[in-house]
Protein backbone atom coordinates (compact mmCIF):
# COMPACT_ATOMS: atom_id res chain seq x y z
CA UNK A 1 0.00 0.00 0.00
CA UNK A 2 1.20 3.30 -1.02
CA UNK A 3 1.31 5.86 2.31
CA UNK A 4 2.96 8.69 0.35
CA UNK A 5 -0.74 9.95 -0.54
CA UNK A 6 -1.39 10.26 2.83
CA UNK A 7 1.01 12.52 3.92
CA UNK A 8 0.26 16.23 5.03
CA UNK A 9 4.24 17.00 4.24
CA UNK A 10 6.52 15.60 1.70
CA UNK A 11 9.72 13.90 3.55
CA UNK A 12 12.91 15.48 2.31
CA UNK A 13 16.75 12.90 3.16
CA UNK A 14 18.11 15.36 5.05
CA UNK A 15 21.15 14.19 7.42
CA UNK A 16 20.68 16.26 10.83
CA UNK A 17 21.31 15.47 14.24
CA UNK A 18 18.42 14.98 16.66
CA UNK A 19 18.34 14.70 20.53
CA UNK A 20 14.68 13.93 21.98
CA UNK A 21 14.60 14.29 25.64
CA UNK A 22 11.61 12.37 26.92
CA UNK A 23 9.34 13.15 30.01
CA UNK A 24 10.95 9.82 31.49
CA UNK A 25 14.20 11.51 31.60
CA UNK A 26 15.36 9.06 29.03
CA UNK A 27 17.47 10.58 26.22
CA UNK A 28 17.67 9.28 22.76
CA UNK A 29 20.49 10.85 20.08
CA UNK A 30 20.59 9.95 16.66
CA UNK A 31 20.44 11.31 13.00
CA UNK A 32 17.04 11.86 11.38
CA UNK A 33 15.63 10.63 8.19
CA UNK A 34 12.73 11.67 6.37
CA UNK A 35 12.52 14.77 7.98
CA UNK A 36 9.14 16.42 6.90
CA UNK A 37 7.19 19.67 8.71
CA UNK A 38 6.07 17.35 11.29
CA UNK A 39 8.16 14.63 11.77
CA UNK A 40 10.76 12.14 11.27
CA UNK A 41 12.52 9.26 11.65
CA UNK A 42 15.63 9.37 13.88
CA UNK A 43 18.44 6.84 13.54
CA UNK A 44 19.42 5.48 16.76
CA UNK A 45 20.23 2.62 19.19
CA UNK A 46 18.04 4.13 22.10
CA UNK A 47 14.63 2.91 22.13
CA UNK A 48 10.95 4.54 23.42
CA UNK A 49 7.71 3.45 23.71
CA UNK A 50 5.01 4.77 21.25
CA UNK A 51 2.97 7.84 23.30
CA UNK A 52 6.18 8.65 24.74
CA UNK A 53 6.29 12.81 24.85
CA UNK A 54 9.32 14.72 25.25
CA UNK A 55 11.07 17.98 24.41
CA UNK A 56 13.44 17.84 20.71
CA UNK A 57 16.02 19.50 19.45
CA UNK A 58 17.17 19.37 15.68
CA UNK A 59 20.71 20.50 14.80
CA UNK A 60 22.17 21.59 11.54
CA UNK A 61 25.13 23.39 9.96
CA UNK A 62 28.44 23.20 10.72
CA UNK A 63 29.21 22.99 14.64
CA UNK A 64 30.88 26.28 14.75
CA UNK A 65 27.29 28.20 13.73
CA UNK A 66 24.62 25.44 13.92
CA UNK A 67 20.72 26.23 13.30
CA UNK A 68 18.77 24.69 16.11
CA UNK A 69 14.94 23.82 15.85
CA UNK A 70 13.36 23.16 19.27
CA UNK A 71 9.60 21.39 19.75
CA UNK A 72 7.88 18.70 21.38
CA UNK A 73 7.20 15.72 20.15
CA UNK A 74 5.97 12.28 20.52
CA UNK A 75 7.48 8.81 19.55
CA UNK A 76 4.16 7.42 17.29
CA UNK A 77 6.39 4.07 16.02
CA UNK A 78 9.37 2.06 16.94
CA UNK A 79 11.28 -0.22 15.21
CA UNK A 80 14.72 -2.08 15.66
CA UNK A 81 16.39 0.89 13.29
CA UNK A 82 14.72 3.76 15.46
CA UNK A 83 11.82 6.08 16.28
CA UNK A 84 9.14 7.69 14.29
CA UNK A 85 8.68 10.85 16.00
CA UNK A 86 5.91 13.70 15.53
CA UNK A 87 6.36 17.09 16.14
CA UNK A 88 3.54 18.46 18.27
CA UNK A 89 4.59 22.07 18.94
CA UNK A 90 7.46 24.25 17.05
CA UNK A 91 8.42 27.57 18.04
CA UNK A 92 7.84 30.32 15.47
CA UNK A 93 11.72 30.83 15.16
CA UNK A 94 12.02 26.81 15.20
CA UNK A 95 9.22 26.79 12.41
CA UNK A 96 10.99 29.23 10.02
CA UNK A 97 14.66 27.61 10.40
CA UNK A 98 12.26 23.86 9.65
CA UNK A 99 10.86 25.37 6.89
CA UNK A 100 14.00 26.92 5.26
CA UNK A 101 16.11 23.66 6.15
CA UNK A 102 13.20 21.62 3.95
CA UNK A 103 12.60 24.14 1.40
CA UNK A 104 16.40 24.24 0.56
CA UNK A 105 17.05 20.28 0.66
CA UNK A 106 13.71 19.75 -0.88
CA UNK A 107 13.44 17.30 -4.71
CA UNK A 108 10.39 19.90 -5.48
CA UNK A 109 11.03 23.20 -3.94
CA UNK A 110 7.51 24.47 -5.13
CA UNK A 111 5.11 21.58 -4.30
CA UNK A 112 6.90 21.81 -0.52
CA UNK A 113 6.29 25.50 -0.41
CA UNK A 114 2.98 24.42 -1.46
CA UNK A 115 2.53 22.43 1.51
CA UNK A 116 3.87 24.90 4.18
CA UNK A 117 1.52 27.68 2.41
CA UNK A 118 -1.86 25.70 2.82
CA UNK A 119 -0.79 25.06 6.46
CA UNK A 120 -1.08 27.19 9.42
CA UNK A 121 1.75 26.37 11.41
CA UNK A 122 1.81 22.06 11.34
CA UNK A 123 -2.28 22.38 10.71
CA UNK A 124 -3.99 21.74 7.57
CA UNK A 125 -5.71 25.30 6.78
CA UNK A 126 -9.49 24.64 5.54
CA UNK A 127 -10.13 25.40 2.18
CA UNK A 128 -13.47 24.68 1.70
CA UNK A 129 -16.61 24.94 4.91
CA UNK A 130 -16.69 21.26 4.82
CA UNK A 131 -12.73 21.22 6.23
CA UNK A 132 -13.56 23.55 8.64
CA UNK A 133 -12.89 22.58 12.25
CA UNK A 134 -16.59 22.41 14.63
CA UNK A 135 -17.63 25.49 16.66
CA UNK A 136 -16.46 25.15 19.86
CA UNK A 137 -13.22 24.04 18.90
Amino acid sequence: MDNSNRREFSRESIPVRVRVQLDSGDEILGRARDLSANGFFVETAGSADAGSEGEIEISFGDRGGAMQVHARGRVVRATADGLAVSMTEVDLDSYHHLRNLITYNAHDTDRVLGEFESHLGLKRVPVSPSESPPSGS
